[in-house]
């Protein structure tokens, strides 16, 4: 039996070696009382991908609504995602919604009737962007992300990640810019602002995007009935040397491109500030410094973020 009621949003999933974590996403859209206008599922270039797979994943209950995008080699996080945003943009013109959402995530089985209610957002003309809460998948009392913060340096960060969520942000209310992970886009947003800078490749292209719509007028709502469950960096891992690349990289071009001009004169002091913190979190073992101090000599953490340094 097909569920006629439909929200308004075309969704574009993007897979690269997904294994169990987009076995448990998939899963997630099978539990849904209401399902989306439309799924894009983008494979960028994992290893032994079969379309056919993923549409007997996805059930009869997605036949219709379901189009399978392969990508033959990995672009990355960003240009993969550009080319489901892409192909959705020419395919659905007349669409006002679209989510770009990670293959480690889970969807809440009411994620999609809860969001029937956004016409009310949409009342609001300068509404571009919608936040949903994301949860931890390791720990559901935990809380990975509800929107970003960004540093005065350009560094970016999930605000509420790691507290437990005791309902603490549970309003209604504009922040800043959403995670990537699971985001809403009106698409005029897209069409106004463009899609992602692939240059980025991950990490930091979401803040990009976000920055730049809201420069152009945008404005972005924190919906926390919108919940989603995020395994987080299941693909480069939590703590691997190549997200600490990216993500100290990639913000120095989120600074230099969206960042007052003061802020960029500013930053080899607001740079260095952090680095002495993030140096003695590293040398006192605390926090994510000492899964760091943990994995990797001292040597090799200072030479990434140099690396980083060099190619920004």
């Amino acid at each position: 039996m097909f569920i006629t009621e439909r929200s308004p949003i075309t969704v574009v999933l993007i897979n690269y070696n997904g294994g169990d974590v987009l076995d448990k996403c998939i899963a997630s859209f099978l539990g849904q009382t209401i399902l989306p206008d439309r799924v894009l599922f983008v494979d960028n270039g994992s290893a032994g991908f079969e379309s056919l797979k993923i549409k007997r994943a996805f059930g009869e209950k997605y036949e219709r609504i379901l189009e399978v995008v392969r990508i033959e080699k990995n672009l990355g996080y960003a240009a993969g995602m550009n080319q489901g945003l892409a192909h959705a943009l020419k395919a659905r013109p007349n669409s006002r919604l679209v989510m770009t959402l990670s293959n480690d995530t889970e969807l809440d089985p009411d994620f999609f009737k809860n969001f029937a209610t956004f016409d009310r957002d949409l009342r609001e003309k300068n509404i571009g962007m919608i936040a949903p809460k994301v949860r931890s998948a390791f720990d559901r009392k935990c809380l990975d992300a509800t929107g970003i913060v960004i540093a005065l340096d350009g560094m970016s960060t999930a605000r509420g990640q790691r507290e437990i969520d005791t309902g603490q942000y549970d309003m209604d209310t504009h922040i800043l810019v959403p995670n990537g992970v699971a985001a809403i886009y009106r698409t005029q947003v897209l069409r106004d602002v463009g899609l992602l800078d692939e240059k980025f490749w991950a990490y930091c292209e979401d803040t990009d995007l976000g920055l730049r719509a809201w420069v152009a007028g945008w404005e972005c709502r924190f919906r926390p009935n919108l919940l989603v469950y995020h395994a987080r960096s299941s693909t480069h891992g939590d703590h691997s040397l190549e997200k600490l690349y990216l993500v100290e990289r990639n913000h120095y071009w989120v600074m230099l491109k969206n960042l007052p001009l003061l802020l960029v004169f500013l930053s080899p002091l607001l740079t260095l500030h952090r680095f002495f913190y993030q140096a003695y979190i590293v040398i006192a073992k605390k926090g994510q410094g000492s899964a760091y101090s943990n994995a990797y000599p001292l040597r090799t953490l200072v030479a990434t973020t140099l690396a980083s340094m060099r190619d920004a």
